[in-house]
């Protein structure tokens, strides 16, 4: 009898130290979800447009690009002077960084792009970018 009753006491042990490993695996999971999080400011069939928030969003949404935001301490810099973008077209799969704040708009390979030509080919950029800039406008 005492056998069988250490026995469980071991697997009930063995259960809760699981169920603790368990919880903490999902809260990093959720913390990184978090850290991952971005804000998703256009979404269609066309073409998506996303405020970079973290170095981490910069690096993944970089990917197959020149940006020098690719680097942490870049990314760093340029968000510190406004809010950066990237436009990313479904369509063809280009990609397009945009920040105001420096009046950079690049293509893929880090050539300098024509804002009127994004706001034509991708509407939401302008209302976006023009009602943004306004908004700090007022808290600042």
């Amino acid at each position: 009898m005492k056998l069988k009753e250490m026995k469980e006491k071991q697997l009930r042990k063995v259960i809760q130290e699981a169920k603790k490993e368990l919880t903490t695996r999902k809260k990093l999971a959720e913390s990184r979800k978090r850290k991952l999080k971005e804000t998703l400011i256009h979404d269609s069939d066309e073409y998506s447009i996303i405020e970079l928030e973290t170095a981490r969003q910069a690096q993944r949404h970089s990917k197959g690009t020149n940006w020098s935001l690719r680097e942490p301490r870049m990314f760093d810099r340029y968000h510190s002077e406004g809010p950066i973008y990237v436009i990313k077209d479904h369509i063809t799969g280009e990609k397009f960084g945009v920040h105001r704040a420096t009046d950079t708009y690049i293509d893929a390979y880090a050539q300098p792009v024509d804002f009127s030509m994004l706001r034509k080919q991708y509407p939401a950029v302008g209302t976006l970018v023009e009602s943004r800039k306004r908004t700090k406008k007022r808290k600042g």
